[in-house]
């Protein structure tokens, strides 16, 4: 994936799959041409996502959501999640493990 670079797909959920060892969001994206596409979004493993308090439970298939994504270096159509800005104004993310490491280090709650 591409860090230097991040990209907006806004769509339909379709399909979550929070799991081991990496999580998956597909979107139905509508295409400027008419019609419409899927993309792809990988995300943490539900482990790492679970131990880092992400409310993932919050986003539902059927939602339409803006996800932020580092986009694919060869694949098209698929990016690594950055964010989510869910139907009721949330702003999904994911701290990340360093964040997570500082909070245990430091015996406080993680907050991005």
């Amino acid at each position: 994936f591409d860090q230097s670079k991040t990209l907006d797909i806004t769509g339909k959920v379709t399909e979550i799959a929070i799991r081991n060892p990496h999580s998956q969001i597909t979107l139905e994206v509508s295409k400027p041409e008419g019609g419409v596409t899927k993309f792809y979004v990988e995300w943490s493993d539900k482990n790492a996502l679970q131990r880092r308090t992400v409310p993932v439970d919050k986003m539902h298939v059927g939602d339409k959501v803006t996800i932020s994504v580092n986009p694919s270096r060869r694949l098209p159509n698929v990016g690594y999640f950055r964010t989510a800005l869910l139907p009721d104004g949330t702003i999904l993310k994911d701290c990340g493990f360093a964040a997570y490491r500082d909070s245990v280090a430091k015996g406080t709650k993680i907050t991005c």
